[in-house]
């Protein structure tokens, strides 16, 4: 089960601000490039309008009953497609999740799907109680990705990931689907789903890998590294476990408790502490 972390950032990629509609005015049209690949991709489309969101042709527009909005880049490219969709239609295995998690006593504000180019289609459910808002951001097998406590307003993105970035997942995680990308002060966060398994490739911002990190159940630990945690870390409680590939090599991370001590610790796969 892939740990759920905290984060207070923008869903899309920094360089690529979000500033609102340029264009207010209700009769603009964008090139007829992005027309015809709009009208070739949904042609049943009602109440069509367009407007600029930074470098893209934004159409706003309803399709089965439902408010969608479409990103294309000048050329006509399809970058990103955001559909409002009740409760009741997110695919089984989210809801079901969702139930059962800790925001399930929490009020259901928005749902929304959101497919994007070249990555796996995810969900948000946006939660509130009292004054917190709490945007849930789900795969379609029901994993929560992220817990976004951001209360900036600032919408969905497509995305803008480099060639040498997905060519480096593509080589070294063969078959791994792109789910999400975050790009944080000092680094950038690209979530994949790799032989089933939920991990985080961490990059520097010049697009250089940091390590690849994911959890893991203690079932799964060598003897060896637990053995070393039982005999070094005697009365601390294993919080959580992750496995880190790094440049330099493997080793599992723990978070370790006693009290109101906390401590991480990393071992190698043979048992061998390091800092």
């Amino acid at each position: 089960m892939m740990k759920v972390k905290l984060f207070m950032l923008l869903f899309a990629f920094s360089a690529v601000a979000f500033v609102g509609c340029d264009d207010d005015d209700d009769d603009f049209l964008p090139e007829t490039s992005v027309v015809s690949a709009f009208t070739s991709k949904y042609p049943k489309a009602e109440k069509v309008s367009w407007g600029n969101k930074t470098d893209y042709k934004v159409a706003e527009f309803i399709l089965d009953n439902h408010e969608m909005e479409a990103w294309f880049d000048t050329q006509g490219n399809w970058f990103m497609t955001e559909t409002d969709i009740r409760f009741e239609e997110l695919p089984l295995a989210v809801q079901e999740k969702h139930v059962l998690g800790v925001y399930a006593n929490w009020k259901v504000d928005d749902v929304d799907r959101i497919e994007r180019y070249n990555t796996e289609t995810i969900y948000v459910v946006e939660v509130e109680k009292d004054k917190q808002e709490v945007e849930l951001i789900y795969a379609a097998d029901g994993t929560l990705i992220k817990v976004i406590t951001d209360d900036t307003g600032k919408p969905h993105q497509p995305l803008v990931i480099t060639k040498a970035i997905t060519d480096f997942i593509s080589d070294k995680y063969p078959g791994a689907k792109i789910l999400e990308y975050d790009s944080e002060k000092n680094r950038i966060e690209v979530d994949i789903l790799h032989n089933a398994i939920y991990k985080d490739v961490l990059f520097s911002l010049e697009g250089e890998w940091i390590r690849t990190e994911w959890d893991v159940y203690k079932r799964d630990v060598p003897a060896v590294v637990l053995q070393t945690i039982e005999q070094k870390y005697s009365g601390y409680k294993i919080d959580d476990i992750e496995f880190h590939e790094t440049p330099a090599g493997s080793r599992y991370a723990f978070e370790l408790e006693k009290g109101d001590m906390e401590i991480n610790v990393y071992l190698t796969p043979e048992g061998v502490e390091i800092n």
